[in-house]
């Protein structure tokens, strides 16, 4: 990489997700954080550019990942109790791998896959 390396981090707004994004922030990396539910406010005194969405709308990924050179992914349905066994697949497996795809459509040169 050169330059000052760029992130995306799905699951921003999660325990580790949260950790992530503060982390690559001090470290002086651009970060673009993605999560279902609203990101911690320090966030924006970060330089963090937030994107409220779910992993299953393909164009708000697609623009949070634009010139991002690594995708960090920690993202999933796990605490919501009564989600059914299609929500589980769609968001932690189909929705997954149309992540992987578009990150290597959007040249993005690095996936970490948290699980």
């Amino acid at each position: 990489m050169t330059g000052t390396p760029r992130a995306l981090v799905t699951g921003a707004a999660g325990f580790i997700g949260a950790h992530c994004v503060r982390f690559l922030a001090a470290q002086g990396w651009t970060v673009n954080a993605l999560d279902i539910h609203p990101v911690p406010a320090d966030f924006a005194a970060l330089g963090v550019k937030s994107f409220c969405s779910d992993l299953r709308d393909a164009p708000t990924m697609a623009a949070a990942m634009t010139g991002c050179d690594v995708v960090f992914h920690l993202a999933s349905v796990h605490l919501e109790v009564g989600a059914s066994y299609a929500k589980f697949e769609a968001v932690n497996v189909d929705a997954v791998g149309a992540l992987v795809a578009a990150s290597a459509a959007a040249g993005v040169r690095r996936f970490v896959h948290v699980s």
